[in-house]
């Protein structure tokens, strides 16, 4: 299926999503009611159609009314590995948070580390303690370089930037964040941020190759590394994607993942990210503590980000 063919499947169900939210007329019973031709005026002023712009949100509901998100992007999973997942190889996700991914939308993930790099750089972890104090020590460094690269002017109002393709009613004001763009490639920045490098490479190999095990992935990420000012940075609520079912769509974000890079968070701080509940259901603020993963659906589950009083740092992978 071409890229053009998936865009127009998720615009004719756009367009079908829409259709049932308007009321057309009741046609006449009698023929005698219908204009006639000859009342047909050309000197009459022409109506002017009135087109009514619809906001992301507004229209993520109605996509909702018609089918659920979760039900959606459940059509990319590959149901048969979810049911086995006690049998499968895997490196970051475990067999419950697989289960609770396809279930719920969403995960979240404590202590993630790859374990190679910690018996192959420092030493072998021989109790849980120190196995904790090994990963503290690379998430500050981790931090340590995030605040290096902020203080070099390297981050870019996020509200500033626009790529092609997006929604240009957007409202931009919506994030106070600064990002970013990175590349896991690019060798010439792992001599200045090498514990970054580490943990983008763990989301590019190890958590891909766990969430390619049971979701339909075309392997294109993005990853940005975002921070948040202490002076009540926010992030509003939002949505990452627009659920799709379409294996070969390749515009559409499925999956986000979150890693946290603040080894001094603590509550008060601020910064939390809000995952929105559905059908009523309660919200869940997941503290943005170092080492933390958060694994959602992109087009299934809305978020935002808590006014933070405390430096926030962020990386981020969305994945297509």
């Amino acid at each position: 299926m071409s890229n053009e063919s998936v865009d127009n499947v998720l615009t004719d169900r756009i367009l079908r999503a829409v259709s049932k939210q308007e009321k057309l007329p009741e046609f006449p019973d009698e023929a005698d009611d219908l204009p006639s031709d000859y009342e047909y005026d050309p000197d009459a002023e022409e109506e002017v159609e009135e087109v009514e712009e619809i906001s992301e949100n507004e229209l993520l509901e109605i996509l909702e009314q018609e089918s659920s998100a979760l039900d959606t992007a459940r059509l990319l999973f590959n149901e048969d590995k979810v049911k086995e997942a006690d049998t499968l190889s895997l490196d970051i996700l475990s067999p419950q948070s697989v289960r609770d991914l396809y279930e719920t939308g969403s995960v979240v993930l404590d202590n993630v580390v790859d374990k190679s790099v910690i018996q192959g750089t420092l030493y072998i972890a021989y109790s849980r303690m120190m196995f904790i104090i090994l990963i503290t020590l690379i998430y500050q460094a981790a931090h340590d370089e995030a605040s290096v690269m902020q203080n070099n002017g390297e981050f870019q109002p996020a509200q500033e930037y626009r790529q092609e393709g997006d929604d240009q009613y957007r409202d931009n004001k919506a994030r106070d964040d600064r990002t970013v763009w990175l590349n896991p490639a690019d060798e010439s920045k792992e001599s200045s941020r090498p514990k970054i490098s580490q943990l983008l490479k763990m989301l590019q190999h190890k958590l891909l190759q766990d969430l390619s095990q049971i979701i339909h992935l075309n392997g294109n990420v993005e990853y940005q590394l975002a921070y948040y000012h202490p002076q009540n940075a926010r992030y509003e609520r939002h949505r990452d994607a627009f659920p799709t079912s379409e294996r070969e769509d390749t515009t559409q974000r499925r999956v986000t993942a979150i890693i946290y890079l603040n080894p001094d968070w603590v509550q008060g701080d601020g910064g939390e990210l809000r995952l929105f509940g559905k059908n009523s259901a309660p919200h869940q603020d997941v503290e943005p503590i170092a080492s933390r993963l958060v694994v959602f659906l992109s087009g299934v589950v809305d978020h935002a980000v808590i006014s933070a009083s405390k430096p926030r740092y962020a990386l981020t992978a969305w994945i297509r």
